[in-house]
């Protein structure tokens, strides 16, 4: 039963430790981190997990002027990190360019690459 039981635990370590369809609540106090662009409607498409634990997600905000890309960055407990752009959050925009980002990938020397769509042109 010990081999089996090993066995089990052993393939795959995450039966042990965790627990489907609770959420963590040691994240952000109850497990949810909501994240909005000013007061538009925000979308999140990719997140990636930094050397030092700290959690970026990517994506963009429907905007009056058209779709704003943003990226986030939170602690491992799903606290703003405030040393990351304005409020934990670095937003680029210019005018009549809609700016979608929809994945993004980390570089060995730490620095972010985003990918995704423009449409319109700089005024």
């Amino acid at each position: 039963m010990k081999k089996a039981l090993f066995s089990v635990f052993g393939l795959f370590p995450f039966l042990a430790i965790a627990q489907f369809g609770v959420l963590d609540g040691d994240f952000d106090a109850d497990g949810m981190r909501l994240i909005q662009t000013a007061t538009y409607s925000t979308r999140g498409f990719d997140m990636e997990i930094q050397p030092d634990n700290k959690i970026l997600i990517c994506g963009w905000a429907s905007s009056p002027t058209g779709p704003l890309m943003h990226v986030t960055r939170l602690f491992p407990d799903g606290s703003a990190d405030n040393s990351f752009g304005v409020n934990g959050q670095s937003v680029l925009a210019i005018n009549n360019i809609n700016l979608e980002v929809y994945g993004m990938a980390l570089q060995g020397d730490g620095k972010i690459v985003l990918v995704g769509g423009v449409n319109g042109t700089a005024t």
